[in-house]
């Protein structure tokens, strides 16, 4: 498939983790080039790992791993990279027919992840679309629906990981999920 440098393949489905400890390592130089990009860690499994003991190959400092904290100084001009993935999310939450949330607080304190979520759905039909949270609280089941503008009662909850994926399981069975 062509595209531009600005396409994003319309055919995939992401798992995107917006925030915290990413897993990813950067340049600690501040005059090195590879300092505002951050480097993925286990893309792939044959990839070597990269751990905080590894060195920049440009200039060799010592690796820093990336933190995204969930508040309001979201490292975007650190590592402008993150503006392309957070740019992805908005994207896709908006085109999503499905939006499953798995342990997210949303707190008061991360304005940008609250703002990217009730953006990305503001003025968009949500009667054919499922959301779906997976959180050990029940009551974050009202805070998200507050959130997003719906009824708690619209979002299907669960409380652990492996009681919706049963749930997955059991629809895939069924043939009402794909």
């Amino acid at each position: 498939m062509g595209g531009t440098p600005f396409s994003i393949k319309p055919d995939l489905a992401y798992y995107l983790k917006l925030h915290g400890s990413l897993d990813w390592y950067y340049c600690s130089n501040i005059g090195c080039k590879n300092h505002l990009i951050f480097f993925a860690n286990r893309l792939q499994p044959n990839w070597p790992q990269v751990t905080e003991n590894e060195i920049c190959q440009l200039c060799g400092s010592r690796a820093e791993p990336v933190i995204v904290p969930p508040n309001i100084n979201k490292s975007f001009n650190r590592f402008p990279k993150l503006s392309f993935i957070w740019n992805i999310a908005y994207r896709e939450i908006k085109a999503a027919d499905a939006l499953v949330i798995i342990g997210l607080s949303f707190r008061n304190t991360d304005y940008y992840l609250r703002w990217l979520v009730k953006s990305s759905l503001f003025n968009v039909e949500r009667s054919s679309r499922t959301f779906e949270l997976i959180d050990s609280n029940e009551e974050m089941r009202s805070k998200v629906a507050d959130l997003i503008g719906i009824k708690p009662s619209d979002i299907q909850y669960f409380k652990t990981l492996p009681e919706y994926i049963d749930m997955v399981e059991k629809e895939r069975r069924e043939g009402r999920r794909a």
